[in-house]
């Protein structure tokens, strides 16, 4: 035998015996063992929480993991089991990973009602969200989504088992290709029941959608609650207030274009076009209703003669939906006007230092009503209790302002200039005074807490000799009677 081949030999043995010693002194005594069942402990915990597996517990054996807790959904168990074995690469003896996993799980309480849910946004975005019976589905589902979307999708989905019989996945997947054929919508399939709103691009696409919704088969039925998109719209988006659809002549654009501009705050854009139409006047409920549909904060205005008239939707402050109404209430003309709108609360930066849940909530509250009314106009016509509708969003803060102070007493007091005879300035006082209560508790918040009182001219803050002392003597203040 060679000199090389027994330097080649004692090499190799040399090499496995190496091996076999950092080995053992890695895991081979009962310190070491203990110390590699910690650590692998520690990875098929993260592992779980990393995976998003809350309901399931591991525990480790050596290099043997099992996992327990209420499984779910039908492949939860499969899944976890899947990630606790990758916790740590490979696994295996040599390498030190986790070797082996079993489980001993339960199944979870069926949900109900079982409600699944995609909702297609105005700008584009869809939302999922509601329970789905396993894993897979859930990637089926969020896979489909992903291609009939234009935006971004949004997974809020759970697992979750409860699912009617039949096949649900399937319907499901069905209904996010009624949603593609909507511009905007909801599908939404609660236990057996399917059921889509939202808005077709036109009459037809309406009609056939329709017709096969509410021809399911058993055991599933189908309701559509859907419009068609109409002749004309106006529309709040992430750009601005948009215009679209047909007019019938330029000066019905050009009309529309300036009630738009002059109540709208931020960018119109126009997409309208021009084209014959035998529909008549329409034009009445838009002049009643554009102006207040610019301030809301989303929404859509439309068209549609052959549904009857008008549709719209939105989100907006409680004074702008009250004097819509008013307009629209006022309204001569054969066109309906269906309204679906929203009260959303306003913005109340100005009152972020305020702590309504202090110790004292009757020195905030009767801070923030003098807030409120220093920096906001709260005007009356002229020798009236009734309000400019220039104050409506005064209104709209002093409402919150009050329902944040619910259980405090307190005094609303009314305050004129000394213009005029004293017995009709105090008469005035007490009737604007009842009016700020009257708009008050119509909304929601008890008479018993306010107390309408008026003052007249009998305590001025400021000099009757001047036209800017005259404006700041008439005023509403609001006074906290009960120390809450």
């Amino acid at each position: 035998m060679s000199g090389r081949l027994v330097d080649w030999i004692f090499l190799i043995f040399g090499l496995v015996g190496l091996i076999g010693v950092t080995w053992w002194s890695l895991y081979g005594g009962p310190k070491s063992a203990a110390n590699l069942q910690e650590k692998l402990q520690s990875e098929a915990e993260l592992a779980l929480e990393t995976a998003g597996h809350s309901w399931a517990n591991v525990r480790l054996d050596g290099q043997s993991a099992i996992i327990t807790g209420q499984s779910p959904s039908y492949d939860s168990a499969d899944v976890a089991m899947a990630d606790v074995l990758a916790a740590v690469g490979h696994g295996g003896l040599i390498l030190g990973g986790i070797t082996r996993v079993t489980e001993s799980v339960q199944a979870a309480r069926p949900i109900s009602p079982y409600v699944w849910s995609a909702t297609r946004m105005p700008e584009g975005e869809l939302l999922l969200s509601g329970y789905v019976p396993s894993r897979e589905i859930m990637n089926e589902l969020i896979a489909d989504a992903d291609v009939i979307a234009p935006g971004e999708v949004r997974n809020e989905l759970q697992l979750g088992t409860g699912e009617p019989y039949g096949d649900w996945a399937g319907l499901a997947r069905r209904s996010l290709v009624y949603l593609d054929q909507l511009e905007r919508g909801e599908v939404e399939l609660v236990d057996a029941t399917l059921t889509v709103t939202g808005v077709a691009p036109n009459k037809d696409a309406r009609d056939a959608l329709t017709t096969e919704i509410t021809g399911l088969e058993d055991p599933y039925t189908g309701k559509a609650v859907i419009r068609s998109a109409g002749l004309w719209r106006a529309r709040h988006s992430t750009s601005g207030l948009l215009l679209s659809g047909t007019v019938s002549s330029q000066s019905e654009r050009n009309e529309i274009n300036a009630l738009a501009n002059e109540y709208f705050l931020g960018r119109v854009q126009d997409t309208m076009t021009i084209e014959a139409s035998a529909v008549g006047d329409w034009l009445a409920p838009v002049r009643a209703s554009l102006p207040h549909f610019a301030g809301f904060q989303s929404g859509e205005l439309s068209f549609a003669p052959h549904e009857g008239g008008f549709q719209l939707e939105g989100q907006a402050s409680n004074s702008v939906i009250t004097y819509l109404k008013q307009d629209i209430d006022a309204l001569d003309t054969p066109w309906d006007l269906i309204l679906n709108v929203e009260e959303v609360p306003v913005d109340l930066a100005e009152l972020s230092a305020i702590d309504f849940a202090g110790p004292d909530r009757s020195v905030a509250c009767e801070s923030a009503f003098q807030t409120v009314l220093q920096n906001n106009s709260l005007v009356f016509e002229a020798g009236s209790a009734d309000f400019l509708r220039d104050s409506g969003p005064t209104l709209d803060k002093l409402l919150v302002v009050t329902k944040r102070c619910k259980g405090i007493e307190i005094q609303v007091q009314g305050h004129t200039d000394s213009y005029g005879n004293r017995a009709g300035n105090i008469r005035l006082s007490e009737e604007r005074a009842a009016a700020v209560v009257d708009y008050l508790t119509a909304r929601g918040v008890s008479r018993d807490l306010l107390d309408p009182v008026g003052f007249g001219p009998d305590q001025p803050v400021a000099s009757n000799d001047t036209a800017d002392g005259r404006s700041a003597n008439r005023r509403i203040e609001f006074r906290v009677l009960e120390r809450g």
